[in-house]
């Protein structure tokens, strides 16, 4: 179900202890991906899914990128049994943090875009796309990178 990044929110506790919440720009969906969405299935019955929206994949992934809009990619993740609840994610106001920490560049990219979700929602378990740790290593070939690099081969 898509949701409003601000309805993480309205969760219950016990949904909030039942979830696992995580974050990626799923350009490119592939193998990889699905093997992930399943394993986090087994870790929690609700996973919940944080989309980066296109000026944070830019940001993070280069100017060429993404190459599918926040919008078509939030309703392909929409459409995975796996997941259950998808959000374009927004930053919120963490500068307090980003001072206290003196976090900087893509640190400061992940802190904005992860850190305030996560405050509204608190789940059990958190990850980002590039945990595949999760999946079986043969599957860490598959990341949108380097399918990309294939194709422009």
């Amino acid at each position: 179900m898509i949701i409003r990044q601000n309805d993480l929110s309205k969760f219950t506790a016990e949904e909030r202890k039942n979830c696992v919440l995580c974050f990626g720009c799923f350009d490119i969906l592939h193998i990889g991906h699905i093997l992930y969405f399943e394993k986090l299935k087994t870790l929690k019955p609700t996973v919940v899914v944080g989309l980066f929206n296109d000026a944070s994949v830019s940001f993070s992934k280069g100017p060429e990128r993404p190459i599918l809009p926040e919008q078509e990619r939030l309703k392909i993740l929409d459409a995975l049994k796996n997941i259950d609840y998808v959000f374009v994610q927004e930053p919120g106001n963490v500068d307090e943090l980003i001072k206290k920490y003196n976090v900087k560049g893509k640190e400061a990219f992940i802190w904005e875009n992860c850190i305030y979700p996560i405050s509204l929602l608190k789940p059990d378990v958190v990850t980002v796309s590039t945990d595949f740790k999760l999946t079986e290593k043969i599957y860490e070939r598959y990341f949108s990178t380097l399918i990309i690099e294939k194709i422009e081969i």
